[in-house]
């Protein structure tokens, strides 16, 4: 995931919990610690809550291992993601 993908994902995160005034003096500290996440933060899009990426993870005997990493809205659940 991208580091616009993650902020979004972040702000849909918070949003969705009902976490916005908890997450606020974190949020400012960021937006003045990184004029970067404040360009982000700003942008305002949120990622569809479906998705389908893959993740690489260095296992320490193993190796690099692909996975696949989807995440699926729950029909009748607002703000519940089943992830896989």
């Amino acid at each position: 995931m991208t580091d616009d993908g993650i902020v979004s994902a972040f702000r849909l995160d918070t949003a969705r919990a009902g976490a916005s005034a908890k997450a606020s003096p974190m949020i400012d500290e960021l937006r003045q610690r990184s004029p970067e996440f404040a360009h982000l933060w700003q942008e305002h899009e949120l990622p569809s809550p479906e998705f389908n990426v893959i993740r690489q993870i260095r296992h320490p005997q193993l190796g690099t291992l692909s996975l696949e990493h989807s995440a699926f809205g729950v029909d009748g659940r607002t703000g519940l993601l089943l992830s896989v």
